[in-house]
């Protein structure tokens, strides 16, 4: 019996490794398969650094789509370009954390979080003498030095 290999991540971490397909197939909640071509010309045992993923989805309703299809896993690091309608929204819906603001670039991050620590960063910066405004999912603590439950008790008393 020929063992098939492929290279896969463990969820939440950015290294692969050569690993049977049947183990991937078998803890599917543990591995992300990244390529089942690959593993052909890499050594077995070996860890390899997968880069973040650098998609910019081209809207709120695309970059919501995708964290709702990842069931709210694997999700910290999605970006979007958003409007400025959907900024401005999203300012005046719930009281924004950590708001900042200047003339060139300035982020909030959304009171309400999608699950445990990762919540939504809001931001815009001028780039090329245009305003563009982006959404990412971001771990608030990691991101700021201050946990959801601190910020809690800071804000509502």
């Amino acid at each position: 019996m020929v063992k098939l290999n492929i290279i896969a991540k463990k969820k939440n971490f950015n290294m692969a490794y050569k690993i049977p397909k049947s183990k991937a197939k078998e803890q599917k909640n543990s591995y992300e398969i990244v390529d089942e071509n690959l593993s052909m010309l890499l050594p077995r045992n070996k860890a390899w650094d997968i880069p973040k993923e650098e998609k910019i989805f081209p809207s709120w309703k695309t970059f919501n789509q995708e964290i709702e299809k990842r069931d709210y896993q694997n999700i910290e690091g999605l970006k979007a370009e958003i409007t400025e309608k959907d900024f401005d929204y999203f300012l005046e819906v719930l009281p924004p954390m950590k708001w900042k603001s200047g003339k060139d670039e300035g982020h909030f991050y959304l009171s309400e979080f999608l699950t445990g620590n990762l919540t939504t960063k809001f931001s815009y910066k001028v780039i090329n003498g245009k305003k563009r405004y982006f959404a990412e999912v971001v771990n608030f603590p990691k991101e700021t030095g201050i946990t959801k439950e601190n910020w809690e008790m800071d804000y509502y008393g």
